[in-house]
């Protein structure tokens, strides 16, 4: 089982050393470079997009719509390897953002699944048939 989560916050950080012990290949990734040490200390691998996007206290600052534009794509090349993908991204007042396309979801290995955390305030996910429900790549 290869698991990416696309943040690297608590509940991103737990879902990779779950996976780990669970026997899988792990990944984070996060627009906030700095985090790179706290991914690898739960035995995950570092995705570096090539965005840095550290803002105050600790959290993300806004993506520019090109930082933006360039995240997707990353993201959508990425996820198509993946068996498990983890968003847990979460803006307070916001909506979260899309960060799993439709057709990273469709290019990703039937029986795939995403655990998509933030579907209470938006869904990180665009194809998530069922918001709060677990979705399965079936295709």
């Amino acid at each position: 089982m290869d698991a990416l989560s696309s943040q690297a916050n608590v509940a991103g950080l737990q879902a990779l050393a779950t996976a780990k012990r669970l026997g899988g290949r792990t990944t984070g990734y996060d627009v906030r470079p700095e985090v790179a040490d706290q991914v690898r200390s739960v035995g995950a691998q570092w995705l570096d997009l090539g965005i840095d996007a550290a803002g105050e206290g600790g959290y993300a600052r806004e993506l520019s719509d090109a930082e933006r534009a360039q995240q997707q794509q990353a993201l959508e090349d990425a996820i198509k390897g993946f068996d498990v993908v983890i968003t847990t991204v979460l803006v307070p007042g916001r909506p979260a953002p899309r960060l799993v396309t439709t057709a990273a979801v469709e290019g990703m290995t039937p029986g795939s699944v995403i655990v998509d955390l933030a579907g209470e305030t938006g869904v990180a996910t665009a194809s998530s048939p069922n918001p709060g429900r677990p979705s399965s790549n079936t295709a």
